[in-house]
């Protein structure tokens, strides 16, 4: 661990002797997929560069689009990392685009636990890391993540409301009666910086098998637009997660301050980028360990948390 990472650790006083002792089995992986947008998939190359891993053991793992460039190779080939080991891996057959193409990239097996997951249109903060070990291993012995099903934690803090029956609205935080300074749970997983749970992900991968083939397991969800989207991955996953009761936590820092955000790259979903789309889609990143110090509850997961639904609604405590 390097000098400088012992000061980036203020937020250790919160943890239990337990969780101390398992620092080291919660283990983390990072999956970047990417189409190979160079100039965002640079820039997040240095944001992990730049991050405190605290001596670790962090793998990393590189899910190519078939068609990668050379050059997107090559960098990728050349990018050191110090970290844990690096993988390469170029699909042959296109698969339409991230959107579609993260549940195959998700990496199964070994000690890892969790698996961050990042497009190559994301930045994130040097916290990031902080902020997922800080979280998960509070997870280790609670009986609230297991009876609420958390499965996957998120790096990003939502402005829009996506999932709602009618047009995209913004998510009304005050009417939610959450705080900034509140961790709190929500039906929709986050896709633009997350890390998900392995022994989650291996039921979410055979449903994705059966939506793949064509076999609807579920109903429609009721009053949600979700319905209607094609071709994404995060279609599925809100569906399992919604008949299972799965949730995701987030945090709300002031102004959705969050560990990660959204350059809004082109792609196949995004075809044009303008001012309102960037008010609603990119956020401020956290700058240093003040986002410690804002959390209202340092022990998150011994008060009461407010839970969301796909509505953008808070269920009553």
């Amino acid at each position: 661990m390097r000098l400088l990472d012992f000061e980036q650790l203020v937020w250790v006083r919160s943890l239990r002797k337990l969780e101390m002792v398992a620092w080291r089995h919660i283990r983390h992986g990072i999956v970047i997929v990417t189409t190979c947008r160079m100039d965002t998939l640079r820039a997040l190359l240095l944001d992990i560069q730049s991050a405190y891993f605290f001596g670790d053991s962090i793998d990393l793992h590189f899910a190519l689009e078939a068609g990668a460039s050379r050059e997107c190779i090559e960098e990728l080939d050349a990018f050191e990392w110090s970290h844990g080991t690096k993988y390469l891996n170029r699909r042959i057959v296109p698969s339409g685009g991230p959107q579609v193409a993260i549940p195959e990239a998700f990496v199964l097996g070994g000690s890892t636990q969790f698996q961050i997951i990042l497009e190559d249109d994301v930045r994130v903060s040097d916290q990031f890391y902080s902020w997922l070990k800080f979280v998960t291993l509070q997870m280790l012995d609670c009986q609230m993540c297991e009876r609420e099903n958390i499965f996957s934690v998120s790096l990003y803090t939502p402005r829009v409301v996506e999932t709602g029956l009618g047009a995209r609205s913004r998510l009304n935080f005050e009417r939610t009666s959450v705080n900034v300074g509140d961790v709190f749970l929500y039906e929709v997983p986050c896709s633009w910086g997350a890390t998900f749970m392995e022994s989650y992900w291996l039921t979410a991968l055979e449903y994705f098998q059966q939506r793949a083939a064509g076999v609807n397991v579920f109903p429609a969800i009721p009053k949600t637009r979700v319905n209607g989207w094609t071709g994404s991955w995060k279609k599925w996953l809100i569906e399992l997660g919604y008949y299972r009761k799965w949730s995701t936590i987030y945090v709300r820092f002031a102004n959705e301050t969050s560990f990660s955000t959204n350059m809004l790259g082109k792609g196949k979903h995004i075809l044009y980028v303008d001012e309102e789309m960037r008010y609603n889609y990119s956020v401020p990143l956290v700058k240093g360990t003040d986002w410690y110090a804002s959390l209202r509850y340092k022990r998150l997961f011994e008060t009461r948390i407010r839970r969301i639904n796909l509505r953008g609604i808070a269920d009553e405590i």
